[in-house]
């Protein structure tokens, strides 16, 4: 007589438990790399590059020369320390800008005032000059007043000349050229 023993195989059965736990471990490291990659990502745009393309256009506009708008401080991203630096750097721009306008118009003015006042002597001289050459007895002394005449009407020239040319930049009215989208110029 023959006798069979039946064995009941555990094995197959933690095999395919141990495939099963396996997968679902697997799969969620996976999903939470996906979700991490994602959080990294968005945290990246929020933190790095919106406020670097912020400082980029805020840079753009200081170098076309717009130093009226303030950099908005956000000390809670990467740059917050830049964007202070980048808007005292705007601010300490635009106060050299002003008093370089302001020497400039003090050097224009300083030159219209010393054109003028540079017009008195020789006005004197060119008198005393007409005087003595009217009284000259001999045709030397004449000749000689009559070269200081001519020198003296030479500087009266030369300094019209830069008192025209100090009140024409006094004068002018600053232009600049503005690039304008079509949409804005249907708004003016």
């Amino acid at each position: 007589e023959k006798r069979t023993v039946i064995i009941d195989n555990v094995s197959m059965d933690r095999w395919q438990r141990c495939k099963k736990s396996t997968a679902a471990i697997l799969s969620s490291v996976i999903l939470l790399q996906c979700l991490a990659g994602v959080w990294y990502v968005v945290y990246l745009e929020r933190v790095v590059i919106r406020p670097f393309q912020k400082l980029k256009r805020f840079a753009e506009r200081v170098a076309g020369g717009n130093l009226e708008i303030p950099l908005a401080m956000d000390r809670h991203n990467l740059f917050g320390a830049f964007t202070e630096s980048f808007d005292l750097m705007r601010s300490e721009l635009k106060r050299a800008r002003l008093a370089e306008a302001k020497a400039n118009e003090s050097k224009k003015e300083l030159v219209a005032k010393l054109s003028h006042d540079i017009r008195t002597p020789v006005a004197s001289i060119q008198a005393a000059a007409e005087v003595g050459a009217a009284l000259a007895a001999d045709a030397k002394t004449k000749e000689n007043y009559t070269q200081i005449l001519h020198k003296t009407e030479q500087i009266n020239v030369l300094v019209t000349n830069l008192f025209t040319a100090a009140l024409e930049e006094l004068m002018q009215l600053p232009v600049s050229a503005v690039d304008l989208e079509s949409a804005r110029l249907t708004e003016l």
